[in-house]
């Protein structure tokens, strides 16, 4: 079955009619961009969105203007180092800067924390009977026994388990307590 005639004369008619309304299109946008590189550059640049112009015409339009703009006045040296070095440099300074702040305080705040365990009061409790003595402020030293069972708090930076005791008169006493003979409250 082959075509009609009438039919393929529209089709090519209507080929025709859109390939010339391209081309004038075309012919309406590059007058449009002649005219436009023709004015100042502060005028052009009100007229980068024009409608008239196609797209590679509003392209050649910016690139006219970028030669009119202000360059800038830091340049940067001719022996740059190469990117790769460049990049490992400054992840290297960052790693040492990173690990020098985040260590240093750390470990200061190590050292803080053991410090205030150390001499924070811990409660502790008498295993077994503890003898001290004890000199009153007339200075008579007068022989004392704690007995099993009592709470005593133990203080202090060192390894030697003291605690401070009341004595009848109220006066209170820092006794040297066994380790072997204090377990911890609980």
């Amino acid at each position: 079955m082959a075509r009609e005639p009438i039919v393929d004369t529209r089709v090519t008619g209507a080929r025709r009619a859109a390939d010339e309304r391209i081309a004038r299109n075309e012919r309406t946008s590059q007058a449009r961009l002649n005219t436009l590189l023709r004015l100042p550059p502060a005028e052009r640049l009100t007229h980068l969105d024009d409608e008239d112009l196609r797209p590679e015409h509003r392209t050649i339009l910016r690139r006219s203007l970028g030669r009119h703009l202000p360059r800038s006045r830091w340049h940067l040296p001719r022996f740059q180092l190469r990117r790769g070095r460049a990049h490992r440099l400054a992840a290297r300074v960052m790693t040492s800067l990173l690990t020098f702040e985040i260590s240093v305080p750390s470990l200061l705040l190590l050292g803080w924390a053991v410090m205030a365990w150390h001499n924070t009061t811990h409660w502790m409790e008498l295993t077994r009977k503890v003898p001290f003595n004890a000199q009153g402020a007339d200075g008579v030293v007068e022989a004392y026994t704690t007995g099993p069972g009592k709470t005593v708090v133990r203080y202090g930076w060192d390894s030697i388990p003291r605690t401070l005791l009341p004595l009848q008169d109220g006066t209170l006493v820092t006794v040297t307590l066994p380790a072997d003979g204090l377990r911890p409250l609980r």
